[in-house]
């Protein structure tokens, strides 16, 4: 069987190229396809994106309890939407490198990777959910989360709920807009018409 750091890479690698970002439609397409998809690209023949496959759903369903392990799973799973795995893609891009312990000295084999302990500054927490929502969204969500003593909260926790925060946003926008473009006289919603959107 592959070690642990081999699948941790793998998600690694997965959830910072921008192929997941640059797809459209993401929502009539699973994540599995999605990640499938990539592996394609990487590996190029049949039979290695096959074995990979096959390694790396071995490698899943022995380290459940490795948190990142866990939280991709549930991703592969679908259960978040094609928004929030972006959601979490974006934020684990920006953030990454500034774990504690260093995430990325694990993926280098530096330490031995045990994403159990991850860390992340509630400082920097905040300055991801404020930049991507706003400050009164990032207030709220992280609060009572930490404390000055120990101002570090579960990274892989913070991804997931990030997610979950993000889906609730994005839910609620989608409905207000759709609601509005309905008041402004689009019937059909999967056809906005000019005139419907400047009247919006």
């Amino acid at each position: 069987a592959k070690p642990l750091i081999w699948g941790l890479q793998l998600i690694h690698n997965f959830l910072t190229d921008s192929y997941l970002r640059s797809l459209r439609n993401g929502s009539k397409i699973s994540i599995e396809e999605v990640f499938v998809d990539w592996l394609k690209q990487q590996y190029k023949l049949q039979h290695l994106v096959n074995q990979v496959t096959s390694d790396f759903s071995y490698l899943l369903k022995l380290n459940k309890e490795d948190p990142i392990m866990n939280l991709f799973l549930q991703i592969l799973e679908s259960r978040f939407t094609f928004p929030q795995v972006c959601f979490i893609a974006t934020i684990y891009s920006f953030s990454v490198s500034l774990t504690r312990p260093s995430f990325l000295q694990m993926l280098q084999g530096v330490s031995q990777p045990n994403t159990k302990e991850l860390k992340i500054h509630i400082r920097i927490a905040f300055e991801l959910i404020s930049k991507s929502l706003n400050k009164k969204i990032a207030n709220i969500f992280l609060s009572n989360r930490a404390t000055k003593d120990n101002p570090y909260i579960d990274y892989v926790d913070f991804l997931r709920q990030s997610a979950f925060l993000f889906g609730d946003k994005h839910q609620l926008l989608h409905s207000q807009a759709k609601y509005l473009l309905k008041i402004c006289g689009c019937s059909d919603l999967q056809n906005i018409q000019n005139d419907s959107f400047n009247a919006f």
